[in-house]
């Protein structure tokens, strides 16, 4: 027994794993530090425009690449890897320039959508490089995982963080929420910088890189973009849209009180996510390849993720008002609200959510884009609900959230019961 732990303990494996949940505890942790600092310094009206901001430049920069970054990861040769690479950088370089075209050539029906005052345009011109430079920081990121580099992929994350937070603070005096949305650019320019000396230091050159690879590569990869970029870019429109439709409805201020709730809940469940699903795939993996049960170890998991998931339910709807007034000042007790009728919602995601491996782990890709599609469907449907009561709203907005999770849960139920009656029949 002594022996097994020890060679687990030692395994690559669990290295590996507690190096990247450090690297992102530590990531988010800079966040949220200076969260209590940056909302007594920024007025509520900085934060709206600053989540809208944030949805603009997180809905498109997941096709930024056609999805060539997760490609990255596939080929045996090195030098393919290289060479994918430096075509998934090329098509992020024309897909921002002609973003940023089009918003240049839209600015006027952008902002009349958004609802935003004119004071929001000198921030469109930072969307597109923004675009650009997150979705290096993939393509980096993917790279350095795969040479195994998870020391340099939390310095990525940490250089980000860090930069951004300093600059935000030493920019607070700026008009308009400006130190929040140059601070989030530079932190983007510098994690760049600090990922191109890591590949170099890594082994990347451009020696090898030749025009016919990439098109070679490009073509024999061609269903990540042909299949995969649709459903992503549903799914964060799907995640993203509410920010803009809130804005639309009930201002910039109120917005800012939102993205609070939203960053707040959001945190802890994508923490537990994260974390859980790497442990989750892994154990459903090698069950499904040694042809296992794993009905006893999805319910042994699932009931601890229902106590939780119930203990930060009642957390967030008993006590919110009371956590958020105290934590980041008397005015985002509005926050607080807001969480307390969306607490059961993210509960719901942090129990279902983990077991979204499954669909990969049984080979039922087809299934989790069909929810996607769904989810975009009834979040853009609700874009057209209109109402000046924010309560009400958000009520509508959380129960379908929460139909979204429930009919997750009843996919991966029915995936996992069918896998159990092929055992069966062995």
């Amino acid at each position: 027994m002594k022996n097994r732990i020890r060679q687990y303990t030692q395994s690559g494996f669990l290295k590996n794993s507690f190096v990247t949940v450090f690297g992102t505890i530590a990531a988010q942790a800079i966040v949220l530090l200076l969260q209590p600092i940056l909302r007594r310094t920024y007025p509520a009206e900085d934060f709206g425009y600053f989540s809208i901001f944030l949805a603009l430049t997180g809905i498109p920069v997941v096709i930024a690449c056609f999805r060539y970054e997760l490609a990255v990861m596939l080929p045996r040769s090195q030098k393919e890897a290289d060479n994918i690479m430096v075509g998934a950088f090329i098509i992020n370089l024309f897909f921002s320039a002609a973003l940023g075209m089009l918003i240049w050539i839209f600015t006027d029906p952008i902002l009349h959508f958004l609802n935003v005052d004119e004071d929001f345009a000198h921030w469109l011109p930072a969307v597109a490089p923004a675009v650009f430079f997150y979705a290096n920081f993939t393509l980096w990121n993917n790279w350095l995982v795969r040479k195994k580099k998870f020391g340099a992929v939390n310095w990525l994350k940490l250089s980000r963080r860090s930069t951004e937070g300093a600059t935000q603070v030493s920019l607070a005096g700026w008009q308009g929420g400006s130190g929040l949305m140059l601070g989030e650019l530079f932190g983007r320019f510098f994690f760049n910088l600090v990922g191109v000396y890591f590949l170099i230091r890594n082994g990347f050159s451009l020696k090898f890189i030749r025009y016919k690879t990439i098109v070679r590569l490009l073509k024999e990869y061609v269903r990540f973009p042909a299949y995969s970029m649709l459903p992503t870019l549903l799914n964060s429109a799907g995640l993203l849209l509410p920010a803009i439709m809130f804005n639309r409805l009930f201002g910039k201020e109120e917005t800012g009180y939102f993205d609070l709730c939203l960053q707040t809940l959001g945190v802890p469940v994508m923490f537990i996510v994260n974390s859980l699903s790497t442990v989750i795939n892994e154990k459903l993996a090698q069950a499904f390849r040694n042809r296992e049960s794993v009905k006893g170890s999805i319910v042994r998991i699932a009931k601890n993720l229902i106590l939780v998931g119930l203990a930060y339910f009642l957390i967030f709807s008993l006590f919110s008002p009371l956590l958020f007034g105290f934590i980041f000042g008397d005015m985002y007790t509005v926050s607080g609200t807001y969480a307390q009728v969306l607490a059961f919602t993210y509960g719901l995601r942090l129990v279902v959510f983990p077991f979204a491996v499954v669909f990969a782990a049984l080979d039922r890709i087809k299934e989790g884009s069909i929810i996607q599609y769904i989810h975009f469907l009834l979040i853009g449907a609700y874009f057209f609900v209109e109402t000046d009561n924010k309560i009400l709203w958000l009520s509508g907005y959380s129960t379908l959230e929460a139909l979204i999770s429930i009919l997750y849960l009843l996919l991966i139920f029915r995936g996992v019961k069918n896998y159990e009656n092929s055992l069966k029949s062995l």
